[in-house]
Formats: structure tokens, sequence, C-alpha cells
């Protein structure tokens, strides 16, 4: 198995992960937002992102450097990486509205990381 191929399952794993710490995410929001529980179960599941949005992102990163192919999609991972700090900062009650957009960005990225990286065939002739 070529170094490529184990970056793309690395990039594999560490996107669904991203998505289901994104799923915890929504999951307590709401609890946040109606009740003010289940902080302690967001902030970890906040930290999550942050580690497996971080990963993603270097294995993308690694991934482009060797292959020369999935540059976009390595762009989008430090987006996605970026945007999770964003995300911490916005998360006060006051700034909710810019804190629930980021969250919608931050979905849509997540999910169309992992679409990609299982739609990617394992020779990077093919990956663009």
């Amino acid at each position: 198995m070529s170094h490529a191929q184990k970056l793309l399952i690395a990039a594999r794993i560490t996107a669904v992960l991203s998505v289901a710490a994104v799923v915890v995410l929504f999951a307590t929001g709401g609890q946040l937002v109606q009740n003010y529980s289940g902080i302690d179960i967001h902030g970890a599941a906040a930290i999550g992102l942050h580690i497996t949005t971080g990963l993603l992102a270097l294995t993308l990163v690694l991934r482009a450097v060797l292959t020369r192919t999935g540059i976009w999609a390595a762009a989008a991972a430090m987006v996605l990486f970026g945007i999770s700090f964003v995300q911490a900062e916005l998360g006060d009650y006051s700034t909710l509205a810019n804190h629930v957009l980021g969250s919608v960005i931050t979905t849509v990225l997540c999910t169309w990381l992992t679409a990609w990286s299982f739609a990617r065939r394992n020779s990077p002739a093919i990956d663009s």
C-alpha cells in the first residue's frame, strides 16, 4: 500500500470522526439553547472537532504534496480547521446567530470533505 493510499484512508477516518463530532455538537447545541445543559459534552465535542479537522487538514495537505492532486480538498480542510476555532470564539450567547451560521458552514465542509474522500480512488493518476 502506497503512502498516498494510507493518507487517503487516514483522511477518510478523520473526516468521518469530524462528522460525528458535528452531530454531537448539533445535538448538544439544541440543549444549550433551550435549557443550558450539556455544556461539558458540547465543549468536549468542540475539542474533538479541532483535533479531527486538524488531522484531516494535515493528511490532505500531505497527500496533496505527495500526489499533486486534491489541492482544493486540502485547502477546504485547512479552512474547516480554522473555522472550528472561529466557532469556539463565537460560542457566546451574544454571538449565537454567527455561531449558527458557522455551524452550517462547518457541516457543509465536513460533509463535502467526507464525500470527496470516499469518492477518491487509490490511484493518484485519477484524483483531482
